[in-house]
């Protein structure tokens, strides 16, 4: 049933830059690709829902975030850890954000960060519109729109139908 009604779902070609949060436990088999804003609470339960799912082996999760000026040093730094290969800080981090509504812990690598908001604030900005994606959280499994019967959480229970 789950995989019916998600191949009758919109479907997107993703081409996935660098700049984009990426987060894979190893061999991909489910890209999960996740339009998110870091300033709207429905993408808090969506991003907690979806953190469960980066642990799985076989899931490669994309994270393609919408934020503000007023998170660029967020941004900056997620962009380090990420490009780092330092996938639970970066998890950690974005969970801290999501529900305390700041960052718990200063940078203690803070001037090793290189400043690139503009590149990334412009690479996911242009995935919106490209995708034509105006609201989140939306979320596409394997590029297709996560059918709205379903919440993200329900995805955890389809894990094993997915990689087949």
């Amino acid at each position: 049933m789950f995989m019916n009604l998600l191949k009758q779902n919109e479907y997107k070609q993703f081409e996935i830059p660098e700049e984009i949060f990426t987060v894979s436990t190893g061999k991909s088999r489910t890209a999960i690709t996740a339009f998110l804003s870091l300033n709207c609470n429905p993408c808090k339960k969506a991003f907690n829902q979806l953190k469960t799912l980066f642990e799985h082996e076989g899931i490669t999760l994309h994270l393609i975030v919408s934020f503000h000026e007023k998170n660029k040093g967020l941004v900056n730094r997620m962009a380090r850890l990420f490009r780092e290969k330092r996938i639970n800080e970066a998890m950690s981090l974005l969970e801290s954000w999501y529900n305390n509504g700041s960052i718990v812990s200063e940078d203690p690598d803070e001037n090793q960060t290189e400043d690139c908001y503009e590149r990334i604030n412009k690479t996911h900005r242009q995935l919106f519109k490209n995708t034509e994606v105006s609201g989140t959280p939306t979320i596409f499994i394997d590029g297709y729109k996560l059918p709205m019967e379903y919440e993200i959480k329900d995805i955890a229970y389809f894990i094993d139908v997915l990689q087949q």
